[in-house]
């Protein structure tokens, strides 16, 4: 594993260089993206101690608002490096997982893009991208239910860490010489991911453990972006 990222940051470092060595264009964008994915998350225990049958995959919907900053270089030949990276709010929505559904927390991100740009106008770039990208979410929430005669106040966490692959396609107008609008939108899905959720109750008889482990897989992750640009 130490091999692998340590080839991947090498690979990274040598690309910036290339680009460093030849004429380019170097977009900075500020920006605001609405990422909504879609994925399963996979236990292999039953949640509950009332003997409910297991649920071993769980639809999970997790919307949010990201503030993102972006960095695409674009050569003369037209073969562009992007990066990125983004800090905002989430929510969870689940029907399998109804004790979790609704709840918010922050969500953050990086992403690492290759491609080329088959329009390089004076105005206008179009350029379309391969990436990868990390995504952490913290996500907590406290709630009263009321189960039987009784009030049971229920605290729960959620730390999830993932990785997705993607494609994307990025839009960028000169309204000057220096400055623009830039849009996109991503299209990927999850290919490695873990989420713990951490549940504390005051009654022993709604939950018979405190954590919960799932293994998490995409169906399809979709984020438009828009926002400014300045470039060099």
């Amino acid at each position: 594993m130490k091999k692998v990222t340590l080839s991947t940051f090498a690979a990274i470092f040598l690309l910036a260089s290339a680009f460093a060595d030849s004429d380019k264009r170097v977009v900075h964008s500020i920006n605001i993206s609405v990422p909504v994915q879609m994925e399963n998350w996979k236990n292999d225990t039953s949640l509950f101690s009332t003997g409910t049958t297991k649920n071993e995959n769980n639809d999970v919907t997790l919307t949010g608002v990201n503030f993102n900053w972006n960095r695409m270089t674009v050569n003369d030949g037209g073969f562009s490096f992007l990066i990125g990276a983004g800090l905002g709010a989430t929510s969870l929505n689940s029907d399998d997982l109804s004790f979790v559904d609704g709840h918010s927390g922050f969500d953050t991100g990086l992403k690492f893009g290759w491609g080329f740009a088959p329009v390089r106008s004076e105005n206008n770039i179009l350029a379309l991208h391969a990436f990868f990208s990390f995504n952490l979410k913290y996500i907590t929430s406290s709630e009263s239910k009321n189960i039987g005669e009784s009030s049971v106040d229920i605290e729960s966490t959620i730390e999830y860490f993932s990785s997705a692959i993607g494609i994307d396609a990025i839009f960028v107008h000169n309204f000057s010489e220096h400055f623009g609008l830039f849009a996109g939108i991503d299209v990927s899905t999850t290919v490695l991911g873990i989420s713990e959720i951490f549940i504390e109750s005051n009654n022993s008889q709604l939950v018979d453990n405190d954590s919960f482990s799932f293994d998490i897989s995409g169906r399809v992750n979709i984020t438009p972006t828009i926002g400014i640009c300045w470039i060099i």
